[in-house]
Formats: structure tokens, sequence, C-alpha cells
């Protein structure tokens, strides 16, 4: 009967961890109840490009997976929420108030509210889209990173979607602008005639916007050595990012908060009360609050985890996607960080 240790958190600084004393037989498939989400794959579920689909919301957060194919035919200015987009696959080209730049996979953007910005996606576009009620701080930016790395992310299984004949050019000179709210309804559509010289890249100071690179701000291996950098955050909100090679050495209980695990890159055993899954890439795990849960990592084992001190509610049947697809995800290093000769 082997033994662990498991801290458990609540939310914030100041919340004291609780340490205790745990075995195998009492902390692995233990659990029945209607706490257990099952493990989903969001990517699955989109029906054709250019057609969000949102798969989870919480009172303060919402979560939508899209394939951005070709240029949106409107500027967008979301006037009360931030919105954080997670490449996936592909490229963004992104043409905004603060300038143009492109993002690639495992790019974290940070669009604060009240700037506008306009999308233009590759082919194999796919991103996640996280719109954000309460406004989030970025605690390592782009000057946080620690070495260079490339990922490329073939989708096998993937639907034949091509650019759309009226979405092939990116249109200057006269552009609109469709200016959204949080309590938006469907349907609802407010739209500013612009110029486009006169909108991208006139804005300084301000929030400005972030470009992260999630997998290059690592200062240590995760799991054995201490927990994950945290690159965002708000009052009930925040990002972090592992690479465990290998047994996490405890088990994590989050009593006042719930957990959102996107497998990047590599492969883990994802061990909870529950019983154990083995997730790969594009694999969705979403542990509620009060579960104590732990990990066994691939030596090329990514992960986003965020966690969310609000509910949330899962919005799609994970036994109804529209296909059944694999992702292989190639990590090319370019600048080698120094975390990596402790693996």
């Amino acid at each position: 009967m082997k033994s662990f240790k498991e801290f458990a958190t609540g939310w914030g600084d100041t919340y004291p961890i609780q340490w205790s004393k745990r075995t195998e037989e009492d902390m692995i498939g233990t659990a029945s109840g209607h706490l257990f989400l099952p493990l989903t794959r969001p990517f699955d579920h989109l029906r054709a490009p250019n057609e969000p689909v949102q798969f989870l919301e919480a009172t303060t957060s919402r979560f939508f997976v899209e394939a951005v194919c070709g240029t949106q035919p409107h500027f967008h200015r979301n006037a009360d929420y931030d919105v954080l987009f997670f490449q996936w696959a592909g490229e963004t080209l992104y043409e905004t108030e603060y300038g143009v730049f492109t993002a690639k996979p495992h790019h974290l953007t940070v669009i604060p509210s009240g700037v506008s910005y306009r999308s233009t996606g590759s082919a194999d576009n796919l991103r996640m889209a996280i719109h954000l009620f309460n406004p989030i701080d970025v605690l390592i930016d782009e000057r946080g990173h620690i070495g260079e790395t490339e990922y490329h992310v073939k989708w096998n299984g993937a639907p034949a979607w091509t650019i759309p004949a009226d979405r092939a050019v990116a249109t200057k000179g006269a552009v609109t602008e469709s200016v959204r709210t949080w309590d938006d309804k469907e349907g609802d559509l407010t739209i500013i005639q612009r110029q486009y010289d006169r909108l991208v890249n006139t804005s300084t100071d301000g929030r400005g916007l972030h470009n992260v690179r999630l997998f290059d701000i690592f200062d240590k291996p995760t799991g054995g050595f201490g927990p994950g950098p945290i690159s965002m955050k708000s009052d009930d909100f925040l990002v972090e990012c592992y690479n465990t090679p290998g047994e996490q050495a405890a088990f994590h209980r989050g009593n006042r908060n719930e957990e959102f695990q996107l497998q990047f890159s590599g492969t883990a055993d994802n061990i909870s009360e529950f019983g154990v899954s083995k997730m790969k890439p594009g694999d969705l795990f979403i542990v509620r609050r009060g579960i104590g849960h732990r990990v066994i990592g691939s030596k090329n084992f990514r992960r986003m985890v965020i966690y969310s001190k609000q509910p949330w509610k899962l919005l799609i049947d994970p036994e109804k996607a529209e296909r059944t697809s694999t992702f292989d995800v190639t990590e090319n290093i370019i600048d080698a960080a120094p975390w990596r000769s402790q693996v």
C-alpha cells in the first residue's frame, strides 16, 4: 500500500495550505457521484469553420473553440470584457489598435476590453477563446520568455476545410467594426464604419496587448520541483502551465476552485478519486472542487491549467462529438531553456 502526501488549497494567497497523509488505496477510484465530469475533446465538437462552439461557462468566464479560416468580416471591440486566445494549430494574424502580430501554436494572446482587433486564420487554424468579465492582469509577459520553442500541430482525421472565397482577402480602406458587450444576446449587432489606417496601430499606453509563448516561461520542471508559473490572474481566474516529467510529488485538492486541464503535448496518467485516465493532446479534463488528483507526465508533457473560483457548467456532451480525431504535436527547440537539463 503506497503512501502519498496531499495538499489542499483554497483561493487566494492568504488561504493556508493543509497537508495530509494518504494512501493509494484511499485516493484512486474511490469516488462516484455528481462532481464527476468525463474527459472531453472540445475541438472534435466543431461543425464548420468560422462557427465558434461554446463548451464551458461560469458566471464570469465563457470558453469557445473555433476554426478561423480566412479574414473575419468585421473588426471587433469587446466593450466590457477581456479575451484570451490560445492558439492550438495553424496561425492567426491579428490586426489591432496596438499593431499587427501573428500567433502560433502555444501562444496565449490577451486582448483587453475596449481594444479593436481583426483575426485572419490559416486553413488549418484552431484556437480557443476565453471571455473574461473581470479584467485579467498579465504577470508574465513577453519579457518573461526563457528560451524559445516552436510547435507544429497536425490534426489527424480533420475535416477538409478551406478558406472561403469571401474571406480570402483582408480588405483595407473602408472597414467595419462590431461592438460587443457581455450581455449581448444572439443577433444583437452594433456596427461602426471605420477607416483601416485610422484604426490599426493607432493606440499607445493603456493596458496594451500581449502575445505570450506559454511554454517558454518555465524556469524549472514542475510537479516534483514546484507548481507551474502563473502567467495571468484576476480576482476569480488564473492561468498556469506545466511541464511535469514523471510523477507529481503529491495529490492536490482544490477546495474553492475548479481546475481546467488541457493537454497540449505528450501524454499523462491523470489520477484522481474518480479513477485513472490516459490523456493525450487535445484532451480536456475538469476537476471539480473538493476532488483529490495528481498526474504522471511524459517527458514532453505540456499542459495549460486554468483555475476558476466560480463553478463551471459543461455545455457539450462528450459522447456526441462531430468526429473522433487525434493530434500530433512536434516540438522544435530553437533556444534551449536551462530547465531542460534538469529533466
